[in-house]
């Protein structure tokens, strides 16, 4: 869960640009660990929510992402204006993948979800990476 303060907050104006930007910052974040297969799934579901959010939101939206390189674990979430809340079943916009899918790729389905704001909503999912031993 995210105990204080997000360890990234950026504002992602309303542009074809915001997903990569999204993106980049999450990598970033991420540092060094964001060359994994598994941290590259989890920046494209960045984006994806990132898109559904832009997509089914009103103005520009906040990513807030909190990041436990100890612990693997990795919550974003998207959060935008809007009063309608979209259905969770099979949401899908041209320009991105819609969320069930989103949650088989991460392989985390319960770890994902869309919760009305006082203000719209927000768009969410955490991961949390168990490096395998060699």
């Amino acid at each position: 869960m995210s105990n204080g303060p997000p360890d990234l907050e950026i504002r992602l104006e309303r542009m074809t640009t915001a997903p990569h930007d999204a993106r980049e910052a999450v990598k970033h974040l991420l540092d060094e660990d964001a060359e994994s297969d598994f941290w590259q799934n989890a920046l494209l579901a960045t984006s994806e929510v990132v898109t559904h959010a832009l997509t089914h939101g009103s103005g520009d939206a906040c990513l807030s992402a909190w990041y436990s390189a100890s612990t693997g674990w990795l919550r974003v979430e998207v959060a935008i204006g809007g009063a309608e809340m979209p259905s969770t079943d099979g949401v899908r916009s041209e320009s991105g993948m819609d969320l069930l899918r989103l949650a088989v790729l991460l392989n985390v389905p319960e770890a994902w979800g869309i919760e009305r704001t006082p203000f719209g909503r927000v768009v969410w999912f955490e991961v949390q990476h168990q490096p395998t031993e060699r």
